[in-house]
C-alpha cells in the first residue's frame, strides 16, 4: 500500500479539528481572533519550516528545499493564503450555521466533483466514465446527506 494514500484522510481529520475548535474558541473570542490566533501558530510554524529548509536542506525533502532566488513578484502569490484564509474562517463558520457532518460531507463532495473538472481542464488528464459516475455519487450522496 502507498503510505501517501493516508495523508488526505489525517489532512481531513486535522481540518476538521481545526473548523470544530476554532467555532469553540469564536464562541468566547469570537471568530476573526479564533482566525488570528490559528494564522499567527501557522506563520510561526511555516517560518520555522523555511529557516530548517534554508538552515539545513539536506534534511528536507527536494520539494521542500530553497528554489531560485529570483521570483516573479504578482497577484498570484496571494490567492492560496487567501484560500487558506477562507478555509480557516469558513470552515468554524459553517460547522456553526449547519454542523460539522453537512459541512464536510458538502466540503467533500464539492471538492471531489471540482478535481475531476481540474483533472481534465488544467492538467490534460483523461477523465474516464468511472471519474464521472464516483464525482455524481459522491455529490450526490452530498445532497442526500443534507436533506
Amino acid at each position: 500500500m502507498n503510505a501517501w494514500l493516508l495523508l488526505p484522510p489525517v489532512l481531513g481529520a486535522a481540518f476538521l479539528c481545526q473548523a470544530i475548535l476554532n467555532r469553540q474558541i469564536s464562541e468566547s473570542l469570537g471568530l476573526a481572533t479564533a482566525v488570528l490566533i490559528n494564522a499567527s501558530v501557522f506563520v510561526v510554524v511555516a517560518a520555522m519550516v523555511w529557516l530548517g529548509t534554508r538552515w539545513f536542506p539536506e534534511y528536507f525533502p527536494a520539494f521542500l528545499k530553497p528554489g531560485p532566488s529570483s521570483l516573479n513578484v504578482n497577484a498570484m502569490l496571494l490567492i492560496p493564503g487567501l484560500c487558506g484564509f477562507l478555509f480557516v474562517f469558513g470552515g468554524p463558520w459553517a460547522v456553526l450555521k449547519i454542523g460539522p457532518s453537512k459541512t464536510f460531507v458538502l466540503l467533500v463532495g464539492s471538492q471531489i466533483l471540482l478535481s475531476v473538472l481540474v483533472d481534465m481542464w488544467l492538467f490534460d488528464l483523461q477523465v474516464d466514465w468511472t471519474k464521472w459516475l464516483g464525482a455524481g455519487l459522491a455529490v450526490a450522496g452530498a445532497v442526500l446527506f443534507t436533506l
